[in-house]
């Protein structure tokens, strides 16, 4: 009779050491899906970021192109004494 208890809680020891293992797992697969995704939107943020930037610098070159062409222009057009 004690054969069988034995055996019995060696048995639910085994079952639980498995559950555990197995939520262990889902814990550390759900943990990666999240780092993964954190890392994604980092990359999307500092894409968008990086892309502001540069259509600021863009504007600001063009704004300065356009300021030396009319100052170019105006010393033209001034009158010759």
């Amino acid at each position: 009779m004690m054969d069988a208890a034995a055996k019995a809680d060696s048995q639910a020891l085994k079952e639980q050491e498995v559950s555990g293992k197995l939520e262990l797992e889902a814990l550390r697969t759900g943990a990666q899906i999240k780092e993964s995704e954190f890392k994604q939107q980092f990359e999307q943020e500092r894409a968008g970021i990086q892309i502001g930037a540069d259509i600021a610098k863009s504007k600001a070159q063009m704004d300065l192109q356009a300021r030396t062409a009319a100052l170019s222009n105006s010393k033209q057009r001034e009158p010759k004494s």
